[in-house]
């Protein structure tokens, strides 16, 4: 980069750090229905048994929960072929969070 842009440029070159940019990402996951039918059933499982648990301090039990939530949005079980329990007890588990969040 040399030019007569200021005092410097004309007599060197410019240094300039090369900087690599790395993107984590993450492959999509792909999962037979026999198996998604298998990992549902644990879940709900988990969540009838857990989640009340959970509910009673919410805080001292945030990694677990937000690793619970994030699978449970992640394969959507919630929202395909929906257990109304299972749906209601996660209802109240986010409400709980956020109450606990907000000090209440």
């Amino acid at each position: 980069m040399v030019g007569s842009s200021d005092v410097h440029s004309s007599k060197q070159w410019a240094e300039f750090d090369t900087i690599n940019v790395w993107e984590r990402t993450k492959e999509a996951t792909v999962m037979c229905h026999k198996c998604w039918l298998v990992a549902r059933d644990k879940m709900i499982a988990n969540v009838k048994e857990d989640v009340p648990k959970w509910m009673e301090s919410p805080l001292a039990n945030m990694r677990r929960i937000k690793s619970f939530l994030e699978k449970w949005n992640k394969f959507e079980f919630g929202l395909e072929m929906p257990d109304e329990e299972a749906n209601n007890l996660v209802a109240e588990l986010k409400q709980s969070v956020r109450r606990s969040a907000r000090g209440e």
